[in-house]
Parts: structure tokens; C-alpha cells; sequence
């Protein structure tokens, strides 16, 4: 492995970022797009950005290409860096756009992945778009080349999309993995297979069959390994770029992505999808409303599983589709939204990926719009302005009586170019100004911690087709942030390692779990800590084999297959255990009743005996709260972060919040307390009184208002 530092400018607070998205999403319609470089340069620069990200399709609206990079790229990158303005290339690792490779090589054909029966796997379906395969050495190579053309043209950080094998819709069956495989089963389980075929109806194949859950691992070695290779070679040729990968999102069997590859790369990429702040949830396996909403939960659960999972590094959150089910559909979020999810990711030291809007001054053009890339003959319309014309006709057609379509086309996209320049710039100027609460060490205050299990990700709710990370756990998440309870979230390395920094450990409907996870639960238990096991914790091991009676039954005190009650609370040794058996957790994320709010949050009380971070004064703590809190340690300062969700959805305008009210824990004297956001000018004292509970200091305050976003600093004394 190639070892080299991170660079400074792309840690944790330190982005402020854009994305130009021409052929980095969305199909069909082309998204706005400056048509010049100057243009677009200019609008980052508005924007306050310091780091663009863009994709070859983009780039060839300015000149003609040969191969995968457009001509222009290195002089776009040398005008972005007399700006003080660095440039982020996407680069795909495992799409491959048909006509193009197959122009350039005509052997590529013997790259690609294969379907069970031998024909071409393209991803989604889309007949076009082929799938490199990670197990060819022949595409390793290409990808390589890849890299080293953009690094010749001066590109200052690497993104890989794609970077997954797309297991839902088929194994990869070509000669490489074939091969591979039976090299890897024989290793693994002693004897050589052949690749499974998907479990599903029909087949015999199961969740829990070894040759199954062999080749899963495969999938994922396989794929460390190449994306190892890549960025190893990439940073061989230019130590200084920053490169990363799509984890699209992580903790998914059927992607191959985890955390612990993050190894290789100094920040990530995650990529929410059909979530965006305040906006309903969507189940990313059946497209679907599977909560009430609002539902400001996702991009947070990713946020937190990366904090404590990725190594402290840098994230950026490709948020897109905000609104799938609007017609028509809208691709970039209105700039409120923007706003908010600017602040939501700063909170965690990351970014947000949204369309950027520059406004068009070139005409309106007959165009051929294919895979996001731009034919000759023009530009297309950009996203907001189709949008505007599908949503008002008749205004269209009024102002389409006295002027002409190329002057509406022009004001419409530089109206709504200008309102997400301000967007943006507003909130970055004010991460600039204050980023010394963003970067550098901060940890969060947290009551309780969640565990995020990959076995029974892997196992148990892939064979339930069940949402990734779960109904239970996202509704416990829903429940947590409802009540102002603090948390973090651990994966399964972390539980078997140490637990000696938790408090209490919340287990929501964790079925596979291993044998040396069930003796440190225990032994964590005995030395004090508390546990809230939920619904089905336990019964299987992390193969998913079944236990003859709960792992934790020691805990429980009951036995797997009895009725349980509805509820079980037992002291054992020093500590506490509480099992919730009706599934409260589920019923919550999917109707979020005040009742299982309560039942939720008094576990945990329970569980933690200790006095916990934040008491709310005001507003009180009811279901679908939509103001959340975010508790950092960072010096001599502790830092809560309030988000506000409310907003009128038919004008966008956020709905403030006023006389906000809380007690926070700390551990030192305080000597001033104030708040500061990008909705206001200056720094606003607050004024505050400390008291004692339970032996612990809490500091109280009331925020007079809140728009969307503001950060209350506490500061103690030395």
C-alpha cells in the first residue's frame, strides 16, 4: 500500500463544495451546465465554493474529445486554482458508457461482467451502460489509465462511482470470477464451487447457505482488492491527490461496500438517494413511503455510522431526487433545503452534493440528450426551468405573449441560478468564517450507543428484503433524535474490540450476532453497563445459523420460542437490561405514535441510570420532532447544534421556532454562552444559569429564535 498523508484541504470542516453534474446523475434531461469555463468558474466563486466536482460528460460540452477526458480539463483546472478553487473529477469504476469503450477498444466486450446465462450485464438494465468487471485484470488496467489521465491534467482529488458489483440483479458469471471464486471456496471452505445464483423464490439457494455467503465475501474481498490496486497506482504517480469512492451508501451486502475499506483513500463518498433533509423516506429496495414523514433521519444515521466508523475522515453526501413522487419530478432540492443540508452535514465535519444551478446565457437549442451525454446542437434546458415549465404552463404561456422563448429560458435559469449562488454562499461564508468549531478534534456527548449489525444486515434483513440498516433501527434512530436523546452508532468490529467507552448499548432487532460478541455484551453488563435488546436480538450466529435459544438468554431471563412479555427489565451483576418484545422500535419508524415514543425513551433512561446530556425545557419531546440537537465536545467548548425542519412546503420558506429551551451537561465552569448562524449577522448572548442533578452540571438556556440553523457555543473556563 502505497502511504501517504491526507491532504490538509480536504479534512474534516474543511469543504465547501459544488457539483456540476452534466452526466454525474440524472439522465434524459441534462442538468444546468455553464456553457463556457469562465461561466462556471464564476459561479463556484459566487458560490464561496473551494472544491468543484465534475465528470467527463460534463466537460465535453467544451471541446472535442479524445477518450475518456475532454481536451479542456486541464485548462478549467488551471483557471479553478488561480481562484483558490480545487477540481474533483468523477470517474466510474465499475460503468463503462457502451459506445464510447467500445470505439476506443473493441475488446472491452471481454471486460465486462456476464449474466448467469453468458449475455452482458449492464447496470439498472440500461442496455448502454456496461459493467467493468473488478475480478479482469485487462479493466484494472483501463481503470488505471483511467486515473492517469486525469492526474496529466491536474485534477487535485478522484472520485470513483460505481464502485460496486450490483449483487440484486445477478453475480458476475465471466471467466475471471469463475475462476477466481473456486480458488477463494476452496481456501475459505475447503472445497472449489461454482458462483450461486441469487437466493430468491424458486431457487434453493438461501440467505444462510455457506456457498452463498462465501461468495458475498468474495464479493467484497474482491472488490477491496481492486479498488486497493487503483488507488495504489494513483497515488504512485501524484502522492497529493486526494481519492475516494462511492460507498453509495455503506453496510450493504448487495453493494460490497464497507467502512473498513476506507483505508486506502483519505475521504469518502456517501450517497443518500431519494433522502433529503425533511423530505419522506424511501425505501431504497422497493422505491416506496415506508415511514410517516417528515423523516430527518437518514442522512444523520449515515453521518453518525461514518463518524465513529470512517476513521474520522471527511464525507461528502450525494443527495439527489428529493421528491420522486412531485410532478414532475425534481432533482435538485429548493435552496432552503440546500441550506439546511449544508448545516446538517457541517455538524458531522462533511458536505453536501447537490446539483449546482448557474444560470444559462446561452440560446435554446434543438438537442440529442443520451446517458448525460451532450450530443451536438446545444444545451439542454436545466432541471429548474423544466420543472417550472411543467409546474406553470399558463405563466409560461403569458410570458411567452410579449417576449421570446430564448429571453423567458434566459431570466427563468438566471432567477433560479442567482437564489442557489446565494444559497450556497451564504452558508459557506459562514462555515469559512467559523471553522474552527467544524474542524480539527471533536467528539459528541452521547447517552447511548446504537449497534449497526452487518451480519444481520447481510443475512436476516437481506433475506426479509427489509431497508438497509432496518425498520427497527431506523426507528429507534427516529425515536432517539425525537427525544434529544444523544447517541453514536458502532458496527460489529467496534462491539468485539471495546466497550468500555459505552454507557449503554441499544441492540434494535439484532439477530446475528457472534459468540465473542454475546461474552463482551455479557461481561459489559456485569461491569455496569446497561443493554436495551429489542424484537428478534440474538437467536442466530454471524452465519446466520440458528441458536437453539436467544445468545443473551443469560440476560433476557427467558428462552427463544416462549411468548415473551412485552417488556423485561432485570438487574444483572452491576448493570441493567431491558427486552422490549413487540417490536416498539418498528411500530415507531413506521407510525411514530406518542405512546411507543415514551416506552422507547424510558428503556434507555432506564438502562443508563445516569443523568443524560440534554433536558428539554422547550419545546417538549413528542413524535416526528422537527427540531433535532447535535452535542459536541471540543476543547473547552461544547457545541450544540440545532436544526429546524419545519418549513411551508408550497413556498419552501423555513417556519422558525421560537423560544427554544434546554439544560446541557458539562464537566466545566461555564463562562459564556452565545449563539452564531448563517440567518443572522453576529454573535447573540445568551444568557444562562448552571445547576446541579444528580451530582452532574447542567447549563440552561432558551435560543429566542430559530430559522434553520444555529450553533450555541458554550465555553468553560480553563
Amino acid at each position: 500500500m502505497v502511504k501517504t498523508e491526507i491532504p490538509y484541504w480536504i479534512r474534516r470542516g474543511m469543504i465547501r463544495f459544488l457539483w456540476f453534474p452534466g452526466g454525474a446523475g440524472g439522465y434524459g434531461v441534462t442538468a444546468s451546465t455553464p456553457s463556457s469555463i469562465e461561466e462556471a468558474v464564476k459561479y463556484a466563486t459566487d458560490c464561496k465554493a473551494n472544491l468543484i466536482a465534475v465528470g467527463p460528460p460534463f466537460l465535453r460540452m467544451w471541446g472535442e474529445t479524445k477518450g475518456v477526458i475532454a481536451d479542456r480539463l486541464k485548462e478549467f483546472v488551471s483557471k479553478c486554482h488561480k481562484h483558490g478553487i480545487r477540481v474533483m473529477i468523477r470517474l466510474c469504476f465499475a460503468t463503462a458508457y457502451g459506445p464510447i469503450l467500445l470505439k476506443e477498444h473493441p475488446e472491452a466486450l471481454k471486460w465486462v461482467q456476464r449474466t448467469r446465462k453468458g449475455s452482458i450485464y449492464c447496470m439498472y438494465h440500461v442496455p448502454f451502460r456496461f459493467n467493468g468487471c473488478p475480478c479482469n485484470p485487462d479493466w484494472i488496467n483501463y481503470l488505471k489509465k483511467i486515473a492517469k489521465s486525469a492526474i496529466d491534467n491536474g485534477v487535485d482529488a478522484i472520485y470513483w462511482d460505481n464502485a460496486s458489483w450490483r449483487v440484486w440483479e445477478g453475480a458476475c458469471y465471466c471467466h475471471h470470477c469463475k475462476e477466481k471464486f473456486r480458488e477463494y471456496s476452496k481456501k475459505k471452505i475447503g472445497r472449489e464451487y461454482e458462483i450461486p445464483p441469487y437466493p430468491e423464490r424458486g431457487v434453493g439457494v438461501k440467505w444462510n447457505d455457506p456457498i452463498w455467503q462465501t461468495y458475498i465475501k468474495f464479493h467484497y474481498d474482491a472488490m477491496t482488492k481492486a479498488l486497493k490496486e487503483v488507488n495504489d497506482y494513483t497515488k504512485s504517480l501524484e502522492p497529493g491527490v486526494a481519492t475516494s469512492w462511492n460507498l453509495n451508501p455503506p453496510g450493504d451486502a448487495l453493494h460490497g461496500n464497507r467502512f473498513t475499506q476506507l483505508k486506502a483513500f483519505d475521504y469518502f463518498l456517501l450517497e443518500a438517494g431519494y433522502n433529503f433533509p425533511g423530505m419522506e423516506y424511501i425505501s431504497p429496495i422497493t422505491g416506496e413511503e415506508e415511514s410517516a414523514k417528515p423523516r430527518p433521519v437518514y442522512n444523520v444515521v449515515n453521518y453518525k455510522y461514518a463518524l465513529s466508523a470512517g476513521m474520522d475522515k471527511a464525507f461528502i453526501n450525494f443527495i439527489y431526487h428529493p421528491e420522486p413522487k412531485t410532478e414532475p419530478p425534481s432533482i435538485t432540492p429548493p435552496p432552503n433545503q440546500v441550506r439546511l443540508g449544508i448545516a446538517e452535514a457541517a455538524i458531522y465535519g462533511g458536505a453536501i452534493s447537490v446539483p449546482a444551478l448557474p444560470p444559462k446565457t446561452t440560446p435554446v437549442k434543438e438537442v440529442s440528450v443520451w446517458n448525460g451525454m451532450i450530443e451536438e446542437g446545444g444545451v439542454g434546458p436545466d432541471y429548474y426551468v423544466f420543472e417550472f415549465i411543467c409546474k406553470h404552463p399558463e405563466e409560461l404561456q403569458r410570458l411567452l405573449a410579449t417576449h421570446s422563448l430564448d429571453d423567458v429560458y434566459e431570466a427563468l435559469s438566471r432567477e433560479h441560478g442567482l437564489r442557489y449562488a446565494q444559497a450556497f454562499s451564504s452558508y459557506y461564508k459562514f462555515l469559512e468564517r467559523h471553522q474552527e468549531y467544524y474542524s480539527g478534534e471533536v467528539e459528541p456527548l452521547v447517552d447511548a450507543t446504537l449497534l449497526y449489525s452487518l451480519p444481520t444486515q447481510d443475512w436476516y434483513r437481506s433475506d426479509r428484503r427489509e431497508p438497509l440498516y432496518g425498520y427497527a433501527f431506523l426507528g429507534f434512530v427516529q425515536a432517539l433524535l425525537d427525544s434529544y436523546v444523544q447517541f453514536n452508532i458502532v458496527d460489529d468490529e467496534s462491539l468485539s474490540q471495546d466497550l468500555s467507552s459505552c454507557k449503554t448499548l441499544i441492540l434494535p432487532d439484532v439477530a446475528c450476532m457472534s459468540d465473542q460478541q454475546v461474552e463482551a455484551i455479557k461481561k459489559f453488563v456485569e461491569n455496569g453497563g446497561g443493554v436495551v435488546a429489542t424484537g428478534c436480538t440474538s437467536p442466530y450466529n454471524e452465519n446466520y445459523r440458528k441458536r437453539p435459544d436467544f445468545g443473551l438468554a443469560e440476560l433476557f431471563g427467558m428462552k427463544y420460542g416462549h411468548k415473551p412479555p412485552n417488556e423485561s427489565r432485570r438487574e444483572v451483576g452491576r448493570g441493567r437490561v431491558i427486552f422490549l418484545a413487540g417490536g416498539l422500535d418498528k411500530e415507531y419508524w413506521k407510525e411514530a405514535g406518542e405512546e411507543g415514543l415514551e416506552k422507547l425513551v424510558d428503556a434507555v433512561r432506564w438502562a443508563s441510570r445516569e443523568p443524560p446530556v440534554v433536558e428539554p425545557i422547550s419545546p417538549c419531546v413528542k413524535p416526528l420532532q422537527t427540531v433535532h440537537l447535535h452535542v459536541f465536545k471540543q476543547r473547552k467548548r461544547v457545541l450544540s447544534h440545532l436544526i429546524n425542519y419545519n418549513r411551508n412546503e408550497e413556498t419552501d420558506e423555513p417556519m422558525a421556532v421560537k423560544d427554544l429551551a434546554f439544560r446541557i451537561r458539562v464537566s466545566e465552569e461555564v463562562k459564556r454562552v452565545f449563539a452564531i448562524s448563517p440567518d443572522f449577522e453576529g454573535a447573540e448572548e445568551l444568557t444562562y444559569e448552571t445547576s446541579k442533578v444528580k451530582k452532574k452540571t447542567y447549563v440552561q438556556f432558551v435560543v429566542p429564535k430559530l430559522e434553520i440553523y444555529s450553533l450555541v457555543v458554550i465555553e468553560t473556563k480553563p
